[in-house]
């Protein structure tokens, strides 16, 4: 999405065995895309650039403030950040069905969580079906977003959703703060969709 814009130059960060993942999938953009195996702590940019993007990354990270202070040096002043999170407001059913349940499913083997990924699918798909008469929750999220997917993005998304070690569904309040404790300014935030907050600060 950010080559499509017109980007003069875009670093693309991934601390992980998948590395080599990323850059086949931007091999098509050749030098306007320099990829960087590190963690969102310790990345070090060749020069201070205009915007940095996290989109469904920070809500995995234990230590999320390290990685917003880190981005906040690497961005020219008046660069900004734009970070995508899972919320905590919208979300409270669904916590309090599957939190529980996630301690079980992060540690199956793929195989087993495949088959009860293929379940839950089954399960949506009639829960979306309930949400065209009856005004549920997520039926923004459903509707707008899930439902547009292919059947096969749709259970990635369940399998992401039951094996992270680690994820936290931030409350407005804590978004909003995130950004400001590193000392980003004008930090405006958007409720999408009812279940995720968008969030954009200025250095």
């Amino acid at each position: 999405m950010l080559a499509n814009t017109g980007a003069k130059k875009i670093y693309a960060i991934e601390p992980s065995e998948a590395f080599h993942v990323l850059k086949k999938n931007i091999a098509q953009y050749g030098d306007l895309v320099e990829c960087l195996q590190s963690t969102g702590e310790e990345f070090l940019l060749q020069r201070p650039v205009d915007f940095i993007f996290s989109i469904g990354v920070i809500h995995h990270i234990v230590k999320a403030d390290n990685v917003i202070e880190r981005c906040y040096s690497q961005l020219k002043k008046n660069g900004k950040i734009f970070i995508w999170l899972y919320g905590k407001e919208g979300n409270r059913l669904y916590l309090t069905l599957f939190k529980p349940f996630r301690v079980i499913t992060k540690n199956l083997p793929d195989t087993v969580l495949l088959r009860i990924v293929d379940f839950i699918h089954g399960v949506v798909k009639f829960y979306i079906f309930l949400c065209t008469y009856m005004n549920l929750p997520l039926k923004s999220y459903l509707e707008n977003v899930y439902s547009k997917m292919s059947h096969n993005q749709q259970k990635v998304i369940i399998f992401d959703q039951l094996n992270p070690d680690y994820a936290k569904y931030y409350s407005r309040k804590e978004a909003i703060e995130l950004l400001k404790r590193a000392g980003f300014r004008n930090v405006r935030i958007e409720h999408r969709y009812g279940y995720s907050w968008s969030v954009v600060g200025k250095k």
